[in-house]
């Protein structure tokens, strides 16, 4: 239950990170935007779906946009 958890705030943290970064940067092309705002809700569906396995997949490739 506790990794269950874990992964559920890694998938949390990813999307504020995202939509932090989103709002700070000016270089963040629109096309980049749409593929962070598509994985943001794959994210938030899995998490009420209680998929915490699969929103922290997404997290992390939502991570790897922004690096």
């Amino acid at each position: 239950a506790k990794e269950w958890g874990k992964k559920a705030s890694k998938a949390k943290s990813a999307v504020s990170a995202a939509r932090h970064f989103m709002k700070m940067s000016s270089n963040v092309t629109e096309e980049v935007q749409e593929q962070a705002e598509s994985l943001i809700q794959e994210i938030e569906s899995a998490l009420e779906q209680g998929e915490n396995t699969r929103a922290a997949g997404r997290g992390e490739k939502l991570d790897k946009l922004f690096k």
